[in-house]
C-alpha cells in the first residue's frame, strides 16, 4: 500500500495515509475525511482486483465511531489491544484529529 493525500478544494490537506497496513499510520481531520481516504482506498484496490480486507488500520479505542463505521462498511475486527502507559495517558494527537498509528508506534 503507498502512502495517499487527501486534499480539500483549498488544496489543504484533509487526511493521509503513510500505508494502509500494519506498520502504516492515518491522520483525519474529520470523520467524513477519514471515510472518505478508506473509501477511496478500497475501491483503488478493488479496481486492482484486491478486496479491501487487505487494507488495515489500528483503530484506538478512543475512536468508537470510525470502529464501527468501518465494521458497517465490512471491515473486520482482527484483534483487540490495549494501550498502557505508566503515569498519566496523554494522547499523541489533538482530539479534534482521527489518529490511527502504526502498531509499531
Amino acid at each position: 500500500h503507498k502512502p495517499f493525500i487527501i486534499l480539500d478544494a483549498q488544496g489543504q490537506a484533509i487526511a493521509y495515509t503513510t500505508g494502509a497496513h500494519i506498520t502504516g499510520h492515518t491522520v483525519a481531520q474529520s470523520i467524513d475525511a477519514f471515510k472518505f481516504l478508506v473509501q477511496y482506498l478500497a475501491s483503488s484496490m478493488s479496481a486492482n482486483g484486491h478486496s479491501k480486507t487487505t487494507l488495515m488500520f489500528h483503530i484506538p479505542h478512543t475512536e468508537p465511531d470510525v470502529a464501527r463505521w468501518l465494521v458497517s462498511s465490512g471491515f473486520r475486527l482482527m484483534r483487540q489491544v490495549t494501550q498502557m502507559v505508566i503515569g498519566p495517558y496523554s494522547p499523541f494527537a489533538p482530539e479534534a484529529l482521527i489518529y490511527c498509528p502504526s502498531i509499531t508506534y
